[in-house]
């Protein structure tokens, strides 16, 4: 997940541009020497973990690529109107989103809490 996040920014900016061959390479690029990584595994005895180890070649190779095929580099700028602006939309989205949940799920908790395990 920490891999993949890395690179998704990247990811999602080259399909926004339409950038479909650079996609197309870095995903076959990836995935061939992850498929190589995990076979070479595999032959050298690491049984399923050869399967891990080819999705976390991929994650690292497709991002490394994507960091190499895109200019754009995240940087750290506060500002508090856009925190604001995000503020006023996500409280109340996260209040509603509260809210249903505990009305979805509150019978159980009752239920637990009176009833027991029975």
């Amino acid at each position: 997940f920490l891999l993949q996040s890395v690179g998704s920014v990247h990811n999602a900016l080259l399909r926004k541009e339409l950038g479909f061959k650079k996609l197309f390479i870095n995903n076959t690029v990836s995935g061939v020497v992850a498929a190589s990584i995990s076979i070479t595994a595999a032959i050298q005895g690491l049984g399923v973990w050869a399967l891990v180890l080819q999705q976390v070649c991929t994650a690292f190779f497709a991002t490394i690529l994507y960091w190499f095929n895109h200019a754009y580099r995240p940087r750290f700028s506060f500002s508090s109107l856009r925190l604001k602006k995000h503020m006023k939309f996500g409280l109340p989205l996260l209040g509603s989103n509260s809210f249903h949940y505990w009305i979805g799920n509150g019978d159980n908790l009752l239920i637990g809490k009176f009833l027991g395990v029975q």
